[in-house]
This record gives structure tokens, C-alpha cells and sequence, in this order.
């Protein structure tokens, strides 16, 4: 898991943190390696975001999901 202030090793399968998180239209899987919350999201690129100073992977199956739960923010 990655925050702003660290970052904290997870033991949790990410299918099962993901499932947990469905009701939570905040956080979205981005990438098969990462799960963001859409409120801390400050720059999209073609094939990766920003969170603070760390880049993360941005699928291209996954974008047209980002970009439209973003707008709804």
C-alpha cells in the first residue's frame, strides 16, 4: 500500500482487498499491481498517474473506468 507519507507491505491478496473495497466507488484497481483512491489522484498520463511524488501504472483496460469515475467526483 502506498500513501502520501509511506509506503506498507500488504499480506492480503489484492482480488480480495478489492472486493472488499467494492462499495467504496472511491477506490478503483488501476494497474493488476495497484488499487488507488480516486480523491488523492493529481495528474493522469497515458499510461500512469500520479499520487503525490510516486508514478503509478495505469492500465489501458482500466483508464475509460478512471476517467469516468472521475467525473463523478
Amino acid at each position: 500500500m502506498i500513501s502520501k507519507e509511506n509506503d506498507i507491505l500488504l499480506t492480503q491478496n489484492l482480488g480480495k482487498l478489492s472486493e472488499a473495497l467494492e462499495n467504496r466507488p472511491e477506490f478503483i484497481r488501476v494497474h493488476r499491481s495497484f488499487i488507488v483512491n480516486l480523491k488523492h489522484v493529481e495528474q493522469i498520463r497515458e499510461l500512469h498517474l500520479h499520487i503525490g511524488s510516486k508514478q503509478i501504472p495505469l492500465s489501458k483496460s482500466s483508464k475509460d473506468e478512471l476517467m469516468s469515475r472521475l467525473r463523478k467526483i
